[in-house]
C-alpha cells in the first residue's frame, strides 16, 4: 500500500503535468483580495482592521474622527488588538495643540491617562501616540519621539526606553508586555539599532552586518525592529553584509533575541532592499522587497521568501506592493494599486484543499507550500 508522505512526492511530481492541462481562469489563487479605500496599519485576528483614521469592521468603515470624544481631533489609527479596542494618536485634548494618545471601541474616543509630568502642568506635555496595545489592554506609548513607555490598563506607566536626541521609535509589544522598538545613532556616530525591552531589561537588536561605533568608523546602515509576536520572535530590518554605504538592507528575523541578538537575513526578491513589517505566532512574516528590474513587490516568508502577486488571481487587475502585518490566521494587510489607482487591500487565505485532488488543484508550487504550512503548523503545535 502506498504510503501517504510516499503518494505525496509522487503527487507532487504528476501535478506539475496536472497543472499545465488547468487554464488561466481555473486556477485559484492562495488568497482572495478585497480593497480598502485606506492604508491599513494594523489587523486582529478577528480581521478588523484600522489605519489612518478609520476603523474597517467586516465591509462597514467607520471615520473614528466623527466618534463621540473625538473633538474634531485629526486622529490617526496605529492598531486593534483581539478585543476591538482600537489606538493611536492626534488627539486634542483641552484645547492643547499637542497630540494625545487615545483609545476606542469603535463607538466613542478616550483620551489614554497622561504621563506624571504632563498631569502637573499642560506646559510640560509632549505628543504622544499610542503604537500598540495588547490583548490585556496594555499600551506601548512613543513620546514626542524620544521616550518608549508601556502603560497598564490602570494607567500605571513605566518606562521602557529613552534616547536623548529625537529617533526613537515605538513598533510593538506582545501579550506578554515585551515592547520593540528602534534607537538612533549614538553619540560616536554608530548605526542606530532595533531594541527590545522585557521589563526595562534592554537587548540590542543588529544585523549581521553592524559595526560598533568602538571599533573605529561606522557606515553601515542602522537596524529596525518592526514586529514581535507571542513567541518573542521579532522581524525588521537591518544590513547583512561587512560595513559599507552600499551594503545590502535585508529582512531580518530574530527567532531569539536573548540569547542570539544578531538577525537572521530572510532574503530579497532580487533587489538588494527589503523590509519586514510583520509577524504572527505562526512565524509567516510580510512585508516589501524590491526585485532585480527596481519595481518593489510585497512578500510572505515561510521558510523562504514569496512575492504576494504569485498568490492572487493573475486577473485580479492589483500591484501589490506592501504588506504591513498578519494575524495569526493568515490574512494580511497592505498597499498597492488596483488597476492604477493606489488602494489598500487585506487577503485572506482561500481554505486549504479538503482532498488529494484538491490538492493537485494547486498544481506542484501549491502542493509545496501546503506541504511546508502543514510542517510549519506542526512545529508550532509541538512548541
Amino acid at each position: 500500500m502506498l504510503s501517504v508522505q510516499k503518494f505525496l512526492t509522487t503527487a507532487a511530481g504528476s501535478s506539475i503535468i496536472s497543472f499545465a492541462t488547468i487554464g488561466p481562469a481555473a486556477a485559484a489563487g492562495f488568497y482572495s483580495i478585497t480593497e480598502l479605500t485606506f492604508n491599513p496599519s494594523d489587523i486582529n485576528d478577528q480581521g478588523q482592521i484600522v489605519g489612518e483614521n478609520f476603523f474597517w469592521n467586516n465591509g462597514s468603515l467607520t471615520d473614528l474622527s466623527t466618534l463621540s470624544g473625538a473633538n474634531g481631533s485629526p486622529l490617526f489609527a496605529t492598531a486593534i488588538n483581539n478585543n476591538g479596542l482600537i489606538v493611536g494618536g492626534g488627539l486634542t485634548v483641552d484645547n492643547s495643540d499637542y497630540g494625545q494618545a487615545f483609545k476606542s471601541d469603535g463607538t466613542t474616543i478616550t483620551a489614554l491617562p497622561r504621563l506624571p509630568y504632563c498631569a502637573t502642568s499642560t506646559n510640560l506635555c509632549l505628543p504622544t501616540t499610542a503604537e500598540d496595545i495588547n490583548d490585556t489592554g496594555t499600551v506601548a506609548l512613543l513620546v514626542d519621539n524620544r521616550s518608549a513607555y508601556v502603560q497598564q490598563p490602570d494607567g500605571t506607566t513605566a518606562l521602557a526606553f529613552s534616547f536623548g536626541n529625537p529617533g526613537v521609535d515605538v513598533a510593538a509589544i506582545n501579550n506578554n508586555n515585551k515592547v520593540i522598538g528602534s534607537t538612533p545613532a549614538t553619540g560616536r556616530s554608530g548605526p542606530g539599532t532595533g531594541v527590545l525591552s522585557d521589563d526595562g531589561n534592554l537587548t540590542r537588536l543588529i544585523g549581521p552586518g553592524y559595526c560598533s561605533p568602538f571599533s573605529g568608523p561606522c557606515f553601515s546602515a542602522s537596524t529596525t525592529a518592526t514586529d514581535i509576536n507571542d513567541r518573542a520572535q521579532v522581524v525588521g530590518t537591518g544590513p547583512i553584509s561587512p560595513p559599507a554605504s552600499t551594503a545590502p538592507v535585508h529582512a531580518l528575523l530574530w527567532n531569539d533575541p536573548q540569547t542570539n541578538n544578531v538577525g537572521t537575513d530572510l532574503g530579497a526578491l532580487g533587489g538588494n532592499t527589503s523590509r519586514a513589517t510583520g509577524i504572527n505566532n505562526a512565524l509567516q512574516v510580510v512585508g516589501s522587497s524590491d526585485t532585480a528590474i527596481g519595481t518593489q513587490r510585497a512578500f510572505l516568508w515561510e521558510g523562504e521568501m514569496i512575492d504576494l502577486n504569485n498568490l492572487i488571481a493573475a486577473d485580479a487587475g492589483w500591484e501589490i506592493t506592501s504588506a504591513v502585518k498578519i494575524n495569526n490566521q493568515g490574512q494580511i494587510v497592505g498597499a498597492g494599486s488596483l488597476n492604477g489607482q493606489e488602494r489598500g487591500f487585506v487577503l485572506t487565505p482561500v481554505p486549504e484543499p479538503g482532498s488529494i485532488l484538491g490538492i493537485l488543484g494547486f498544481g506542484a508550487f501549491g502542493l509545496g507550500s501546503w506541504l511546508k504550512r502543514k510542517q510549519q503548523q506542526k512545529k508550532v503545535s509541538e512548541n
